[in-house]
């Protein structure tokens, strides 16, 4: 149809009619149709109509709409000011920002979002404060759009308060925040993108995937859909990957497996079974670090706090160490992992003692804790177990000869 038939269809008596018109006005890309679309966003007694005429100007992107535009903003129509708000941000006009930052606190939801999402196209970073406030809205479709604006504008500041809605309510706003976090290349998206991995929707757990593949972690994300989705090559590729220490996508697993009424709990507990089993000979490198606990005997879970997000890989050997000289609680070492119990004063899963620099009575107390100790995998191994003393540290024979009765092997450094 041509350009002039349809702006004489501007002015038809029908505002169906008109409507229509401006949709394919809009679509024309004719400039010619600028003045006449700017005369129905005026001056048409039909919101609707208006609506569409706002929607058209901001398709074809003339800078000659953005006056008219912005009197909308001011409009008692919601939807016409939804409109101007998505049009303006379509026009790339330093004029835009600062109304559409007032926007922001317009009455209405739609246009809030509509707000967001114009100033993110416009990328101006005076709106990086606004959208912040956004993303705590009340309405979660805003605190969603605040969050998609915030992924493309890319501005630091965004970051901890995007980090704040991954805890959101609303799984929809949390999802986005994921999303955003993942544009803006932050690490810590990372661990809650994993989780919707196990989404029941196909579509969240291919995003997430695609979001963690931004992230750098594409290879992890795709073995682990691969083992939820029965894959022949899933387990073995997580479990791959699973070896590098990357153990997250292994805890997310073992929750969905356990979890009662999942849609893939039957699933995950075959990927599971498959995963372990091509880990198995390395099941005993795995330590969780915040209970300094292996793994149980068939699962892969920490056997003190039951979870695996915690478990790291290449822990061959951990080392009791007494030393009162140390300051730290800790050191680690390739394969190794010395914890020293003065500052710990709780037993923990261990190969061997060391006692560098301790009182007769920190010895003992030590002792008694390991002699009270009821872990079925610990009790068996202390009498298996070797103990050096250094030269300096200087035991009364009543010490070393506890020392002997409780552990296998005990000797002078």
């Amino acid at each position: 149809m041509k350009v002039e038939k349809l702006m004489a269809g501007l002015n038809h008596w029908d505002p169906k009619l008109r409507e229509e018109a401006c949709v394919a006005l809009g679509q024309s890309g004719d400039a010619r149709a600028v003045k006449p679309l700017i005369a129905r966003l005026s001056g048409d007694v039909d919101w609707r109509v208006r609506q569409r005429a706002g929607e058209a100007l901001g398709r074809l992107g003339d800078a000659a709409a953005v006056p008219a535009l912005l009197e909308q903003l001011r409009t008692e129509d919601s939807g016409v000011r939804r409109a101007a708000c998505e049009a303006l941000g379509r026009l790339a006009d330093g004029r835009t920002v600062e109304p559409l930052m007032a926007a922001l606190e317009d009455s209405s939801a739609l246009v809030r979002s509509a707000a967001c999402l114009a100033l993110a196209a416009l990328g101006d970073s005076r709106s990086v404060e606004p959208l912040i406030r956004r993303l705590a809205d009340k309405v979660h479709g805003v605190r969603c759009a605040a969050c998609e604006a915030a992924g493309k504008l890319k501005d630091a500041r965004l970051i901890e308060a995007l980090i704040g809605r991954l805890d959101d309510a609303h799984p929809d706003v949390r999802w986005a925040a994921c999303e955003a976090l993942s544009r803006l290349g932050e690490i810590r998206a990372v661990e809650p993108l994993l989780s919707w991995l196990w989404d029941p929707r196909p579509r969240v757990r291919q995003s997430a995937a695609q979001a963690l593949e931004r992230l750098g972690e594409g290879r992890l994300a795709w073995a682990a859909v691969a083992a939820l989705n029965g894959q022949a090559d899933g387990p073995a590729a997580l479990a791959a990957v699973i070896l590098e220490g990357r153990l997250r996508a292994l805890d997310i697993l073992v929750q969905i497996s356990a979890a009662r009424n999942h849609p893939h709990g039957s699933r995950a507990r075959k990927a599971l079974d498959a995963v372990w089993k091509a880990v198995g000979p390395r099941a005993g490198e795995l330590l969780c670090s915040a209970c300094l606990a292996r793994p149980e005997a068939n699962r892969p879970v920490c056997r003190v706090c039951g979870q695996a997000k915690r478990l790291v890989l290449g822990v061959l050997q951990v080392v009791a160490v007494l030393d009162d000289d140390w300051p730290d609680e800790w050191a680690s070492a390739p394969g190794t992992l010395r914890v020293n119990w003065l500052k710990r004063r709780a037993v923990f899963d261990f190969d061997r003692v060391e006692i560098v620099a301790a009182t007769d009575e920190e010895v003992e107390r030590f002792l008694i804790q390991v002699g009270n100790d009821t872990d079925e995998w610990r009790v068996p191994r202390y009498k298996r177990m070797t103990c050096t003393v250094a030269p300096q540290c200087t035991l009364t024979e009543n010490t070393l000869r506890i020392l002997r009765r409780t552990l296998g092997r005990v000797t002078r450094a």
